[in-house]
């Protein structure tokens, strides 16, 4: 009877083992938000534009945002502002891939940010704190930089007045214009004289 107390206690034991070991290994997940910025430089326009943001998972069954469409998600921003992609739950370790870039615009006088970040989630496994994550935003083309944030910088620009510099160019040529038209009459006057003394001059030797 003894010997079946314990190896009943053993089993028991075990399984209480086995299911806080389980209850750990399900808790060990965590959160992450990708923050993005939007800048707007150049002239004040009259309208704020709505930025798009799309973020796209490059690691086949990376951890996605709820309610994403095609591994692709997609936030929007007005204006000048800061924002961040919905919450994205890791629950295994891992090194998870993905790329965000903002989505062309149409609105007129504007020129859209085309950068692309290639944003790398490195998702760990600690004994005492679970899952942790490292995050690394790189933009492409351009030296390794580590960033924790991806910013797009538009411009906005009206067509330019015609300054008053212009304006006295123009008055400048047409002044030359007017000298050099004066100078010609001038010496048209001046071989019309010319002609015309020659002509008496001849007439006075004929005499």
């Amino acid at each position: 009877m003894k010997k079946l107390n314990k190896t009943l206690f053993s089993i028991l034991l075990m399984l209480l083992l086995f299911s806080k070991d389980t209850l750990q290994t399900f808790a060990m997940e965590t959160s992450f938000q990708l923050p993005v910025e939007t800048v707007l430089e150049g002239d004040r326009p009259l309208r704020q534009e709505t930025f798009l943001i799309q973020m796209q998972a490059l690691t086949k069954d990376a951890p996605m945002p709820e309610q994403t469409e095609n591994q692709k998600v997609t936030i929007e921003i007005q204006g000048q502002g800061k924002k961040a992609f919905p919450p994205i739950t890791f629950k295994q370790p891992g090194v998870y891939k993905y790329e965000v870039r903002q989505q062309p615009g149409n609105q007129e006088y504007y020129t859209y940010d085309t950068c692309v970040y290639n944003v790398t989630v490195y998702c760990t496994a600690d004994s005492a704190q679970g899952l942790e994550t490292t995050v690394v935003a790189l933009e492409q083309g351009k030296e390794e930089v580590k960033k924790d944030a991806v910013r797009f910088v538009n411009r906005y620009e009206l067509p330019k007045v015609p300054t008053e510099q212009n304006t006295t160019v123009k008055t400048g040529d047409k002044a030359l214009l007017s000298t050099l038209l004066w100078i010609l009459l001038a010496s048209g006057f001046m071989i019309l004289f010319l002609v015309v003394k020659k002509q008496r001059d001849k007439r006075k030797i004929e005499e």
